[in-house]
């Protein structure tokens, strides 16, 4: 897929702190960006990243100017993707505590839809291979999934503020 074809998909993390960093208040030109993303088709997201955002103002944004973005993992393809990462993630001897976490957040469906919808992953973890988390670079590695973080993505969509 040529670099102006690329599609990235967002992980609640990167939206969480771009509304931390980037008040709709004092940032309207960041949020403008995001929207023509959206409707450029150029980024998403999914339906349990929406789930995890629990800023008033951020869910109100993500239902009004967001929400044609998000795909849905109820798809059965996606849920298959989401069963090897699983059982991946039960192949390495991660602690107890990080299946728990992993099984409740939406970073393994979030690699998933990635992995059938051949989009590329943006989040702010970093990799984590000591095995005390589960991190989204880690799952991406192991099934050869592209992932950068927001100020990559912003680099590669080549996007600027003038």
């Amino acid at each position: 897929m040529e670099r102006d074809q690329e599609i990235f998909v967002l992980d609640a993390d990167v939206l969480i702190t771009s509304a931390r960093y980037y008040p709709f208040d004092l940032a309207p030109g960041y949020w403008k960006q995001l929207v023509e993303l959206v409707n450029q088709g150029r980024i998403a997201s999914i339906d349990r990243v929406k789930s995890e955002i629990r800023n008033d103002a951020l869910a109100e944004w993500m239902e009004d100017k967001f929400a044609k973005a998000l795909r849905t993992t109820g798809r059965g393809n996606i849920g298959d993707a989401y069963s090897q990462i699983v059982n991946w993630t039960q192949n390495k001897h991660y602690e107890e505590s990080a299946h728990q976490e992993f099984a409740s957040a939406a970073d393994g469906w979030l690699v998933a839809c990635a992995m059938i919808d051949n989009l590329f992953v943006v989040t702010n973890e970093t990799r984590n291979p000591d095995g005390k988390r589960i991190k989204i670079p880690d799952i991406c590695d192991a099934f050869d999934v592209k992932c950068t973080n927001m100020l990559g993505m912003m680099r590669r969509l080549k996007i600027r503020w003038t």
